[in-house]
């Protein structure tokens, strides 16, 4: 509604990755460059890993303590099949986490990358706090590619248990029920 919101174009552009649709997600990020983040994963996830290495190497030239960057860059490392880096961006990202405000997007990606390194008890701790610092998301936990070899993990079957009663009560807060659907 209000063409100059600089905030609605990137959240468009995450909701067409979650759906499936990175080509979408790209073209929204293309026409508007200087959105945060974001046009990585729709790389990963159409398998353009060196353009995604590119352009978080280049974040990283301004920012090298970049926790979001970071944690984003070490994703793309473990695609990419270069764990011993991603494990060690891992943990510098790790590290400046603190210093951001809206710190479950990198606690995100540090789960995914601890999932594509097949560290299942790194990656559901990493998922926990994501949680619980503002991002109970069970769909996208559920669906997500990278979280692929946490399936059938029955610690992570538990921890997806919790998060859809969670979500199942935000949804019904949202819908103006007391309570969720049985």
């Amino acid at each position: 509604l209000d063409p100059t919101n600089t905030f609605a174009p990137g959240r468009l552009a995450t909701i067409d990755c979650e759906l499936g649709r990175p080509g979408l997600a790209l073209q929204m990020y293309e026409r508007n460059p200087k959105l945060f983040g974001g046009a990585d994963d729709a790389l990963l996830l159409l398998g353009r890993l060196d353009e995604a290495r590119r352009r978080l190497e280049a974040e990283l030239a301004t920012a090298p303590d970049d926790g979001g960057s970071l944690a984003r860059y070490a994703l793309v490392l473990a695609k990419g099949g270069d764990a011993a880096k991603a494990e060690a961006v891992l943990r510098r990202a790790a590290k400046h986490l603190p210093n951001l405000g809206h710190i479950h997007h990198p606690e995100y990606d540090l789960a995914r990358t601890c999932a594509v390194l097949g560290h299942k008890p790194e990656a559901l701790a990493w998922l926990e706090r994501t949680a619980r610092d503002g991002m109970p998301n069970h769909t996208l936990f559920a669906n997500d590619p990278f979280l692929i070899s946490l399936r059938g993990y029955s610690a992570f079957e538990e921890f997806l248990g919790r998060v859809k009663v969670q979500h199942d009560y935000y949804l019904a807060l949202l819908e103006g029920r007391s309570k969720p659907r049985s």
